[in-house]
């Protein structure tokens, strides 16, 4: 019996979406340029998703989404339970504690999410101009393979480049680095709270980089900061930082964090209407 395939692909995961909405499964939701060029409620099913974002072909030309139920299937649920024991903890007024395993798991999630979706690696010279980055590429190729190389250039079509950039976005996003994630092994994880009354939103770009000559949070180095619900979010800063493991944000920074999720991504979720508005400056259309 022939399986069949996923085609529906969340690069924000949805048990990361559910914990920003304001219903059910329900966001309000807002994608620059879109249409309806306004802010609209939509079930998490439906928003940060792409058709076939992680299939690939096999030898024989069929779509395949072993990397969607394999990689990115575990990755999820490991991710569900994270929060879980983090807002249990929260909830009971005390400062999150993570085993070395999970710790460990958090910061690996973190590395692979700083790729993983469309607006983190939209401004990547091989998605922005693809056959000019093979056709580089391809002139790098040792003299004695110029005879193959050239039958395939010849082979190049529009839709075998966008297939073969297709694969390699994926292979990339789920290749391990061994020097980043040593670098960030050695960082250490705090947790974010929002202030009593506001949140965090969630955007294309979930991963927020801040520098201390524009503003760190918490002094001085390389800070980077990713929402996992509105209430909390995980940041990583200098393994030798003398900070206390959960800090409350100001809404001055909140403020500013939300700013450059929006700024920095195409698409953004919230579960408080008036907050999404005020960001995106535009309303909410009920009927939409």
């Amino acid at each position: 019996m022939i399986q069949k395939v996923s085609k529906r692909h969340h690069y924000i995961p949805q048990t990361i979406l559910k914990r920003f909405c304001y219903k059910d499964s329900k966001l309000f939701y807002y994608k620059r340029g879109g249409i309806p060029d306004c802010i609209v409620s939509r079930d998490i099913t439906g928003v940060f998703l792409e058709r076939n974002y992680y299939n690939t072909l096999t030898r024989d030309g069929r779509r395949s989404d072993e990397v969607e139920k394999s990689f990115y299937g575990p990755i999820d649920q490991g991710v569900s339970n994270f929060i879980d024991h983090v807002e249990g903890q929260l909830g009971r007024g005390e400062t999150p504690s993570l085993s070395i395993a999970m710790a460990n798991f958090v910061r690996q999630f973190l590395f692979n999410y700083t790729r993983r979706t469309p607006d983190s690696i939209s401004n990547n010279t091989i998605v922005v101009n693809p056959r000019t980055a093979i056709e580089e590429l391809l002139a790098t190729a040792p003299p004695h393979l110029e005879g193959v190389i050239s039958k395939f250039k010849e082979q190049l079509t529009t839709e075998k480049v966008e297939e073969i950039i297709h694969t390699a976005r994926i292979f990339g996003q789920i290749r391990p680095d061994p020097q980043i994630s040593e670098t960030m092994c050695g960082m250490k994880l705090i947790f974010g709270v929002a202030p009593i009354g506001k949140q965090f939103i969630i955007g294309g770009k979930p991963v927020l980089r801040f520098e201390n000559r524009v503003g760190a949070v918490l002094g001085d180095g390389v800070e980077l900061w990713t929402p996992f619900s509105k209430n909390f979010a995980i940041g990583l800063i200098d393994g030798n930082a003398n900070t206390a493991s959960k800090v409350t944000f100001s809404e001055v920074f909140l403020r500013k964090f939300n700013e450059q999720m929006f700024a920095e991504s195409k698409e953004i979720a919230s579960g408080n209407q008036k907050l999404i508005e005020s960001m995106s400056d535009r309303k909410y259309d009920l009927h939409s």
